[in-house]
């Protein structure tokens, strides 16, 4: 996992390449899971869901649902998901 960071006028906007988020959950929020350095937005590439993976199964503690887009029928498009802070 390739893990970034950048901080803007006080907003945090992280990417993390995932390569396949399934089975990441819980590594992603012990990542996120850090009072004094919150990230108010994550962005994961290569989650690799398909449509039918419940939203349920991705969840993380004091984030919003995941908003995605998954590979479908695509075989060249590996699936993108950004989670925002509730804050």
């Amino acid at each position: 996992m390739l893990w970034q960071k950048k901080s803007l006028n006080g907003l945090c906007v992280s990417h993390l390449n995932i390569f396949h988020l399934i089975n990441k959950t819980h590594e992603v929020s012990t990542l996120l899971d850090k009072p004094n350095k919150l990230t108010h937005i994550i962005v994961l590439s290569e989650t690799r869901l398909l449509n039918d993976v419940d939203d349920n199964l991705l969840f993380i503690q004091n984030y919003s649902s995941p908003f995605r887009r998954d590979m479908g029928g695509h075989p060249k498009h590996r699936g993108l998901a950004f989670y925002v802070h509730d804050s």
